[in-house]
Parts: structure tokens; sequence; C-alpha cells
């Protein structure tokens, strides 16, 4: 989980909330690039890996797909997405969790977009359970 490796580069407790400096360019790419090393290494161990992040960017999504293919795996790339509406009711519901995202989050990252999805797009707008059996039918027939 990509919010649990900033908290822990950061020295803090999963629980606490991190500023604005917590999330620069500079320190996200270094935050994605700790995620892929740590998968990377569980992938040589012969571990199957979820890379559990936002991926926002293009950029990112290649460097996982990029790292299953060096690692000589499979890769499945899903795209949870849901209405705005509900992304935001979800996280204001949070408690004891080690995202920081808000409202304002939110609509930040809607509002910026993710450009061309080529992953897999899973509806994660109804309950988690027909959102996780989706998942599971999508990497079951691409596995």
């Amino acid at each position: 989980r990509s919010d649990l490796e900033r908290k822990a580069y950061f020295g803090v407790k999963e629980t606490t909330g991190l500023g604005p400096e917590g999330y620069k360019e500079a320190t996200s790419k270094e935050i994605y690039q700790r995620v892929l090393k740590k998968a990377s290494q569980a992938l040589n161990a012969g571990v199957s890996v979820v890379i559990d992040a936002a991926f926002l960017k293009a950029e990112q999504r290649k460097m996982a797909e990029d790292l299953a293919r060096k690692a000589d795996v499979p890769f499945t790339g899903l795209w949870l997405s849901a209405d705005e509406n509900i992304l935001i009711e979800r996280v204001k519901a949070r408690k004891g969790d080690a995202s920081d995202a808000t409202a304002d989050v939110v609509r930040g990252q809607l509002a910026r977009g993710s450009g061309a999805i080529t992953w897999h797009r899973v509806d994660a707008g109804s309950e988690p359970d027909k959102t996780l059996a989706q998942a599971r039918r999508i990497v079951r027939v691409k596995s």
C-alpha cells in the first residue's frame, strides 16, 4: 500500500496525517519506487503481488507493467472507479486509515484526470463484495 509506505518514509504512525509536504512530486516518485522495489523483491521470491496505489499517471502504471514483464509474470491491472459522490462519501467515512485523502483530494484527482486507462475497469460504486467478485473474475480469466 502506497499510503503505508509513505507514512514509513516519513517515520510516522500510519494514521498520522501528512500535510502537502508529504505529497510533493519528488516524494511521490520516491514512494512509487519504494513500493515497486518491494513488489520486485516479493516477485523474485516467488510470491504473488498486489500493489495498492492510485496509479494516476500513465508512467506509474507503465512502471508496474514493466516490473511484471521483467519478472516474467502475468500482470493484470485493475482500475477501480466510482461516481465522484460515492468516492467523496467513502473518503469522509474513513476512520483510523493510512490514507490522507479528503473530498478536496478526490475532486482534484478527478479534475486532473489520469489519461488513457488500458487496465481492466472495475465498477467500485456498489457493495464491496460485488467489486471483489468482479475483480476476481477479471484476474481469474486473465491469469
